[in-house]
């Protein structure tokens, strides 16, 4: 299965490329380039402060899959990405082209804004061109045309102030990701588990709902009506747990238990009467599978909070939480 990054990893990256392309070798003005990365940076600290707080009431399964966020969290880790400085970068811009340009640069700009329309014919333009145009007003082009100005002028807006603004935006964000590693790693109640299970319960219903759903349907057609007993859906039930075991979810998993409990789980389930490699012991795997899952009555029953705790540890592997949320939901 291709690994797809999570949009957190995504972010950081982006962030880190531009961080990097502004403190080394960029093209374009690079007073720009830096204003970009500071609403960005300012940005994506908003954006971690609101998972900062969404993780002190419940876990967000994909926040640490390819994040090490005191990796991330380490302003040493950024300031690395400082190839050169501001001062001996060589962006390529229109000053380096023809000095007088910079003079009428905000004009040249605003003409390239849509015009005003004179007629209503003038909002669509002929059948012959491929788009049509919305128009902008006077008033719009001169502020735009103003804030072009600002931009250019050194008084207002230099590279000194945004340097500033800059690295207080990035420790702001390295304090909230190093706030996010805390957090992962705090120790929470039952009733936090229990919330993580659900919410989880409820994500992968909606993302492999219909393809358990179709395994069933395919299942239940082998048989005739009246042939779906008890046995049938035991055997069903029986089919499913190897399967979970099989695709390794509790592999790294240890309970409390010995094999002197063995006798009774082949009371629950023959695992001679299915496919599955005796090097994977069967019954340890069973064993650790039971920890989580009463059996009472020919029903199992998962605890909810184990199995919120589990998830958090099977959290970097995709595989395994769908291979659990599958078993779960062929359960109902």
């Amino acid at each position: 299965m291709v690994k797809i990054k999570t949009k957190y990893l995504r972010n950081l990256e982006s962030l880190q490329t531009a961080y990097s392309n502004c403190y080394g070798d960029c093209v374009g003005d690079i007073r720009m380039l830096k204003l970009s990365l500071l609403i960005a940076m300012f940005e994506s600290g908003d954006m971690f402060e609101k998972l900062s707080k969404m993780l002190e009431n419940s876990f967000i399964i994909d926040i640490d899959r390819d994040v090490d966020y005191l990796l991330w969290g380490n302003t040493a880790t950024w300031y690395a990405l400082k190839t050169k400085t501001a001062s001996s970068g060589s962006p390529l811009s229109y000053e380096t082209l023809c000095k007088e340009e910079k003079i009428s640069l905000a004009n040249r700009l605003a003409d390239m804004m849509p015009p005003e329309p004179e007629t209503a014919t003038d909002y669509i333009k002929n059948d012959k061109d491929l788009y049509k145009t919305d128009s902008i007003t006077y008033s719009e082009r001169t502020k735009f045309r103003e804030t072009i100005n600002n931009l250019n002028n050194e008084n207002v807006f230099n590279t000194t102030l945004l340097d500033y603004a800059i690295d207080n935006a990035m420790k702001r964000l390295c304090n909230t990701l190093c706030n996010i590693s805390k957090l992962i790693d705090k120790r929470k109640d039952s009733k936090y588990y229990e919330s993580l299970y659900k919410n989880q319960v409820f994500t992968y219903n909606n993302i492999i709902g219909e393809a358990v759903k179709g395994k069933y349907i395919e299942w239940k057609n082998r048989f005739c009506e009246d042939d779906i007993n008890d046995d049938s859906i035991k055997s069903h039930v029986e089919e499913a747990i190897v399967e979970l075991l099989k695709a390794g979810v509790f592999d790294e998993i240890e309970v409390n238990t010995t094999s002197r409990r063995n006798p009774d789980f082949k009371k629950e389930i023959d695992f001679e009467d299915y496919d599955i490699p005796k090097k994977k012991k069967p019954y340890e795997l069973y064993a650790r599978f039971r920890g989580f899952y009463t059996f009472r009555n020919g029903l199992y029953t998962v605890d909810e909070a184990k199995a919120g705790r589990l998830l958090v540890k099977l959290r970097k592997d995709v595989d395994k939480l769908e291979a659990f949320f599958t078993f779960q939901q062929t359960l109902k």
